[in-house]
């Protein structure tokens, strides 16, 4: 049998500028490609290439851009195509690590601009964003970012003059206020209490409490009942109150105190009539709860400073009726 010459890169080179003119019928393609798919099934034919070939042909072709005609005929060919996962995983684990250029993104940013997703995709992108959590690296390059423009003087938010979508609207006059609203509702009575933001505790953390506060009011209110042995929860949990209309607001006690079955809110002042309202649709619903306003409060500080404060004392201004 005679034995095939090795072909030179001179020989390849000009085999395949002669091929570029060369037009295969797409019967022809069709036809070769189910002889080399049966060839490859049956174990008749052997994939030359291997994983490593294929590297070096894909490290040689970064860089060399495609003309705009190539590109369209690739595009409608991958039209409607669905990858496999071990692609989606492989195509991932292949550009980890690798950053865009920045015409790259610009480019990115430029096509999508404009483009409202369907409801199909937003979907998709929620279902893949469930349990994610950002890298302690992603965490440290948002606060860099926000230090930056805090440096430069640069807004935080949305660019000064820019208009938001959802001004004007309320969750009476357009629906997506209104499931934004509910959903984030739902996600205050689901959230773990364990899990806290420093920022929501104007206090911080007390050590001899063992727990953030939101305000000194709550922290000199705790402190005595520590200090005489009462136990209590902070925040205990979130309740649910329905306003009516298919509507429903949320509620977190400051404190409940086992010893008499008793929930205690501490505030000097009502933002609006919703709190107060709260307030009452929750004593109506789940039962005994008292209100430490600004005279209650001014009256413990009176009889801690003057060192008059006595156990029963606390306990009268506990249950006093509202």
């Amino acid at each position: 049998m005679k034995k095939r010459r090795k072909q030179t890169l001179e020989h390849r080179r000009k085999n395949s500028e002669a091929n570029k003119c060369r037009i295969i019928s797409p019967e022809s393609r069709k036809k070769t490609s189910e002889t080399l798919k049966e060839g490859y099934r049956t174990g008749r034919l052997k994939q030359v290439c291997s994983d490593e070939k294929r590297r070096k042909v894909s490290e040689s072709k970064l860089g060399i851009q495609r003309d705009v005609e190539t590109c369209r005929k690739i595009s409608e060919k991958l039209t409607g195509h669905k990858r496999s996962e071990e692609s989606k995983r492989k195509q991932s684990e292949t550009n980890k690590g690798r950053k865009r250029k920045r015409d790259t993104v610009e480019k990115i940013r430029k096509a999508n601009t404009g483009q409202k997703r369907t409801d199909e995709q937003r979907k998709r992108i929620s279902e893949s964003r469930k349990g994610y959590k950002p890298t302690e690296e992603t965490i440290k390059n948002i606060k860099e970012s926000f230090d930056i423009r805090r440096e430069l003087g640069l807004p935080l938010g949305c660019p000064k003059g820019t208009k938001s979508w959802s001004k004007g609207l309320t969750k009476e006059t357009d629906e997506r206020i209104k499931k934004s609203s509910v959903t984030m509702k739902e996600s205050w009575l689901n959230l773990d209490r364990k899990v806290r933001s420093e920022n929501q505790y104007k206090s911080g953390y007390i050590e001899e409490l063992g727990h953030y506060t939101r305000s000194s009011w709550e922290k000199e209110i705790c402190l005595l009942l520590k200090s005489y042995g009462i136990e209590y929860k902070y925040e205990p949990k979130r309740y649910k109150l329905d306003l009516g209309n298919d509507d429903f607001t949320t509620y977190l006690p400051d404190l409940y105190i086992p010893r008499y079955d008793l929930f205690v809110e501490i505030k000097g002042w009502f933002r609006d009539k919703l709190e107060k309202k709260k307030i009452r649709l929750f004593r109506n619903r789940f039962g005994n709860i008292k209100l430490i306003n600004k005279n209650r409060y001014e009256r413990l500080m009176n009889y801690k400073k003057k060192d008059t404060m006595t156990f029963e004392k606390l306990e009268s201004v506990l249950l006093l009726n509202n």
